[in-house]
């Protein structure tokens, strides 16, 4: 049989005197003895030398290939098919500048500009008529701000709309849950929210210490309290993310933040960010902590959520774009009607993409649209040659224009390609990988 290797496999050592074989473009993993894993990486695969039945495996895995299969071809084939499809439409829409916390690490410049009625119908205009010239069935959005629930009316107005013209609506709300009222909370269905991003930075006594409302108030109980309406109301009918926003502040005292939060295990899925200090009001933020730092930190941090009972860390998994700002059916629309394709841009007037007309019709800065059109991580050497490729694709698409000015490299590699960081998310992501009997014939 003729075979080859994948160029995509990495080989992770177990104490046990095993191996975890983890292919970053099938994403399987599988447990091997270390001696088969020895002879697998240093040596041409010869399949006469092993049963045909781990040939099987590792071929259905996508350790190993047939001859006639190239990897990297079909790697930009799923990219290219990801830009064909145009049923569904992705927008993030920023609701208001304005935000009733005062968190001093915020990335944002806090204003009271908000979007109002005639800009709500600027956009309703646009989705009518670029629903009917690429045939949408199916509108994303992300609800976000400042405090986008500073701004209910505006998504009660969208959402209704465009439920009344025949798409389907789905939505993710980003808040920091301090307005998440009860009559607001009954009617997330109604406003086809099935997702929630919830900020809490700690327990209680470190959280209030950092994100207090603007009189001073801490805000953890009321949040807290929430949360739990969302819970008892929808069960698991909406996915809830609590983040909390990682430094030498609150970094280590996390294991206590999971214990104060025991009534929401199988609840609730956590995650951690890595507070900046770049832009906005946080802009000299003294107690951010370096990103290769974090990387380190963060895995420490997602392995106690496991251990603790409040599920499973993912596995690293493939991906066909690297974010939905590279997708031509993706945009941002800010509080004043500017257009954007990242939301990170609303902070950095050069980054404007647009605006929108009274006939929801799209004003482009040829120059800015120019940059977004140059995207193609298949004409970088450096990332095609690369084994985390299928992971990253090229990382930020903003970074990668040259428009990210906290940027100091083109690229935003997965992980800054820290494998060390990388092997321990893989090995306690797949304990319990299958193992593969590699003995002989």
């Amino acid at each position: 049989m003729f075979i080859q290797k994948s160029a995509y496999n990495l080989l992770f050592k177990i104490n046990d005197g095993f191996t975890i074989l983890y292919n970053t473009f099938s994403g399987s993993a599988l447990r091997v003895s270390s001696s088969f894993a020895d002879y697998f990486e240093n040596k041409f695969y010869d399949s006469s030398k092993y049963p045909e039945k781990i040939t099987t495996i590792l071929l259905d895995n996508g350790f190993l290939l047939k001859k006639n299969i190239v990897e990297l071809q079909e790697i930009e084939r799923l990219h290219k098919e990801s830009f064909k499809r145009f049923d569904e439409l992705f927008l993030f829409i920023i609701l208001t500048m304005d935000c009733n916390f005062s968190c001093p690490y915020c990335y944002q410049h806090v204003s009271k500009q908000t979007l109002n009625s005639e800009s709500v119908q600027n956009i309703l205009n646009f989705i009518n008529t670029y629903s009917i010239d690429h045939g949408v069935t199916k509108v994303n959005i992300n609800w976000f701000g400042g405090e986008p629930l500073l701004n209910k009316k505006a998504i009660y107005e969208i959402s209704k709309a465009i439920q009344a013209n025949g798409l389907k609506l789905t939505a993710t709300l980003n808040t920091n849950g301090y307005l998440l009222d009860e009559a607001f909370v009954s009617d997330l269905a109604l406003l086809g929210i099935t997702d929630i991003k919830i900020t809490i930075d700690g327990v209680e006594s470190t959280h209030d210490s950092r994100r207090f409302t603007k009189n001073g108030d801490g805000s953890f109980t009321t949040i807290k309290s929430n949360i739990k309406k969302v819970i008892e109301l929808y069960d698991s009918k909406i996915d809830i993310q609590i983040s909390s926003n990682i430094d030498i502040e609150n970094m280590y005292n996390y294991c206590d933040f999971l214990n104060s939060m025991k009534d929401f295990r199988n609840k609730v899925v956590f995650s951690i960010e890595r507070t900046r200090n770049t832009m906005g009001r946080g802009s000299n933020y003294e107690k951010s902590i370096p990103q290769e730092s974090f990387n380190i930190i963060s895995e420490q941090i997602y392995k106690t959520i496991r251990d603790k009972g409040f599920g499973e860390v993912n596995m690293p998994k493939r991906i066909n774009v690297s974010c939905h700002a590279e997708l031509k059916n993706s945009f941002t629309f800010g509080s004043d009607g500017s257009v954007y394709k990242c939301a990170s841009g609303i902070n950095i007037p050069k980054n404007k993409l647009g605006q929108l007309d009274d006939e929801g019709k799209i004003i482009f800065n040829t120059e800015i649209l120019k940059k977004w059109s140059t995207i193609d991580v298949f004409k970088d050497e450096e990332c095609v040659k690369c084994v985390l490729l299928p992971l990253c694709m090229g990382g930020c698409p903003e970074k990668r224009v040259g428009l990210n000015p906290g940027a100091l490299l083109q690229r935003s590699c997965y992980y800054e390609k820290n494998m060390e960081v990388i092997k321990n998310r893989v090995l306690f992501c797949c304990s319990d990988a299958d193992s593969v009997d590699t003995e002989k014939a």
